[in-house]
């Protein structure tokens, strides 16, 4: 009876996996998916899949699923039909939970297996076996030096490259201790690789302490090229130790890889040098140079040092750390022009540069150089003004220094290289001899009028003249200092009708200003040009007009050189000028100036002008006006009409006012030849005209061409028609 029952539950085991399971027919109930699987057995396995209750994830005795079975290159068709199935867990661990399908198939180097599985989207490409060494896929790929397979995972975008294994060994850490150049290479190229993960425990076949590194166990291993490589990488920590205090530096196997380290470490390159890091303006560098005990930092390069090259190139920064070192020789020159740091930063026009080393306590300003120049006359020649007024306020400057060469001073070297500016700065120093000479016995002065420099030479002579050099007769003019002006005036030469950088003369800028003494001095110059205009076509009463002065008006007035009847370019006169800006007095003045002085050939011109103001400016502006003709007004109510299209005088309406004056200053048997703009010519107008003239119109020649408009039987306006 005991045999019986053991029997039956022997066979009831056998077959735990077959309750209330179907099989596809001819199957034997034993028989189930996973075994068609571990068979290979394609079309059995399919229909298998094909079955409505059919559980794909099934596990055998030792916790195999058919996926388990199938995770190799030669079971690929039936992995492939299995990751396709319904319901299928392709994270399945088996054998007794140690491992994935894609730990098995990464392990044993089975790349198409390892594609498969990753292009499921439920795949879990971290995921670790729970027992045994808790590995994942990559680390045991790696560890297995499968560089495709490896390749494949950390492409994957949910791989996590940095995954440790149960002792803290990455996939990069296992192929820098197996050497394996490929490998690391491939890992390196991905930017979420940390070179720096260490290991939490005791490496003990490598004799590393937990803390260890890929770099460690590389150097230690005494791969050159690795070690190069995990150098290379921008977050390399090089100085890291293990927690027996051991470093790439003091485990690497040979001195090749030691000097790598090192290198890595200070951050100073093999074969690079202080200067070189100054003169290219590595800041970096020159910190890394400058944290070393032994460096010397005014080691002679070349006949130059870091100092001297900082200074040439304008590197303000390197500059400033290399003064605050006290063993600096802030005053070291070159071999090859005897030439300081501070006599290059005013050469190059440093200005930052030539600030900190001025502020040196033991910099010597006065140092020249082999060709002549101190730093102050170097700056000089170079129009360096900013350098050259830093360098004045140094409290141990020498103004007057003069070289052995040719006795030279800053001075001389500013004129005789007509730098304007520099010249102005040195004059304005109170301590400046203008009169040394150099070894030829010429003075300053003496090179300005021999090279032809007449504006220096003027500045010279202003100076002798207690002039400040800074300081130009427009500035007096301005100000209206006239001591100051008639100082200008008294220097040879002195030319009056000369503009400033604006465009103004000294008599335009002093009628600007108001300054009616000035504006009395220049008129009475006979070299002043009278004729200038500005730049809006303005005479100079047009200008006085314009501002309203009329105690200059009145004064330009005096010199009878000015025609009141005078347009502008866009028709203004002086009066008009007065009145558009509101100044009655000036206008009322202007025009009490014009009574009687309206001569035949200043209606004559009036008449002209209004055509070519007409044709130069016209623009409609008012729909009042004629399609054909415009009328522009002058004098007493007189108007000119001119034709919009050939631009000619079409006719004048002349007041009685305006005829008389007119009338008042015509020859009776000359005539007045007043239009001759086309083919018509008035030869006489009339002999006499007043407002009691009843008989007018029997006076005049060509009646047919005049019309007459009275009031009250008076004539008030008479209109010549063409």
């Amino acid at each position: 009876m005991k045999f019986i029952l053991s029997t039956a539950i022997l066979l009831c085991s056998l077959n735990t996996y077959s309750l209330d399971h179907k099989h596809p027919p001819g199957v034997k109930d034993y028989y189930h998916i996973m075994d068609a699987a571990k068979d290979n057995d394609y079309n059995l396995v399919k229909k298998f899949l094909a079955l409505s209750d059919i559980d794909v994830n099934r596990e055998d005795s030792i916790e195999n699923s058919a996926i388990n079975y199938s995770a190799k290159d030669s079971h690929i068709d039936v992995l492939k039909l299995l990751i396709n199935a319904r319901g299928i867990n392709v994270n399945k661990l088996g054998l007794y939970g140690k491992f994935t399908p894609l730990i098995i198939a990464a392990r044993d180097g089975e790349a198409k297996a390892v594609a498969a599985l990753l292009s499921h989207p439920k795949i879990d490409p971290n995921k670790k076996a729970l027992r045994a060494q808790n590995e994942a896929p990559l680390i045991l790929a790696a560890y297995k030096g499968h560089k495709r397979i490896v390749r494949m995972i950390i492409d994957h975008p949910r791989t996590n490259i940095n995954i440790q294994s149960e002792t803290g060994k990455t996939a990069l850490y296992l192929a820098s201790m197996q050497g394996n150049k490929e490998l690391v290479r491939i890992l390196l190229l991905k930017s979420k690789i940390n070179v720096n993960k260490e290991i939490f425990k005791e490496d003990y076949n490598n004799n590393l302490a937990p803390g260890a590194t890929a770099l460690i166990v590389a150097s230690k291993k005494g791969y050159y090229s690795i070690v190069k490589m995990l150098l290379a990488n921008k977050n390399i920590k090089a100085d890291m130790k293990d927690q027996w205090g051991q470093s790439a530096e003091s485990l690497a196997s040979t001195d090749s890889i030691r000097r790598l380290i090192q290198e890595q470490v200070s951050g100073i390159p093999n074969g690079a040098t202080l200067y070189e890091a100054a003169k290219k303006g590595n800041i970096d560098l020159v910190k890394r140079f400058l944290a070393k005990s032994d460096i010397d930092i005014n080691e002679n390069t070349g006949g130059s040092n870091a100092l001297l090259v900082a200074s040439y190139y304008g590197h303000k920064e390197i500059v400033r750390l290399l003064l605050a070192r006290p063993e600096i020789k802030v005053n070291q020159r070159n071999s090859f022009l005897n030439a300081s740091a501070l006599y290059y930063a005013a050469s190059e026009k440093r200005l930052g540069v030539l600030r900190l080393l001025l502020n040196h306590p033991n910099v010597d300003v006065n140092l020249i150089d082999n060709e002549g120049y101190s730093v102050l006359a170097k700056a000089a020649v170079n129009n360096f003004q900013a350098g050259v007024k830093a360098i004045l306020q140094h409290l141990k400057i020498d103004i007057n220094l003069s070289n052995t060469i040719n006795i030279r001073t800053a001075f001389i070297h500013s004129v005789i290289s007509s730098k304007v500016e520099i010249v102005k700065i040195l004059l304005n120093q109170p301590s400046l001899d203008i009169n040394k000479v150099d070894d030829q016995g010429l003075t300053a002065l003496d090179y300005a009028i021999k090279l032809g420099f007449q504006e220096i030479e003027s500045l010279i002579r202003a100076q002798s003249a207690g002039i400040p050099a800074d300081t130009t007769a427009f500035d007096a003019v301005v100000s209206g200092d006239i001591e100051l002006f008639k100082r200008f005036l008294k220097l040879d030469n002195y030319n009056i009708n000369q503009v400033n950088v604006d465009g103004y003369s000294h008599l335009e800028l002093a009628i600007i200003n108001n300054h009616n003494d000035i504006v009395k001095i220049i008129l009475a110059l006979p070299e002043i040009d009278l004729e200038r205009k500005n730049s809006y076509d303005q005479n100079l009463l047009m200008i006085a007009a314009e501002y309203g002065y009329l105690e200059i008006v009145k004064s330009i007035i005096e010199t009878n050189q000015f025609n009141l009847f005078t347009f502008n370019a866009t028709g203004m006169t002086a009066e008009l000028f007065a009145i558009s800006n509101g100044y009655n007095k000036v206008a009322s003045f202007l025009k009490s100036k014009t009574e009687n002085r309206l001569t035949s050939e200043n209606f004559l011109g009036l008449v002209k002008r209004s055509c070519e103001i007409i044709e130069n400016n016209f623009e409609i502006t008012d729909d009042s006006y004629d399609d054909t003709q415009l009328q522009l007004m002058f004098g007493n109510n007189s108007s000119v009409y001119c034709d919009l299209e050939t631009f000619e005088l079409k006719s004048i309406k002349l007041s009685l006012s305006d005829a008389t004056k007119l009338s008042k200053y015509t020859s009776i048997s000359d005539g007045l030849e007043l239009f001759n703009l086309r083919k018509y010519k008035l030869k006489r107008l009339f002999p006499s005209l007043t407002e009691e003239s009843s008989n007018l119109h029997k006076s005049v020649v060509y009646s047919s061409m005049i019309k007459f408009h009275t009031v009250s039987g008076k004539v008030n306006l008479i209109e010549f028609i063409w």
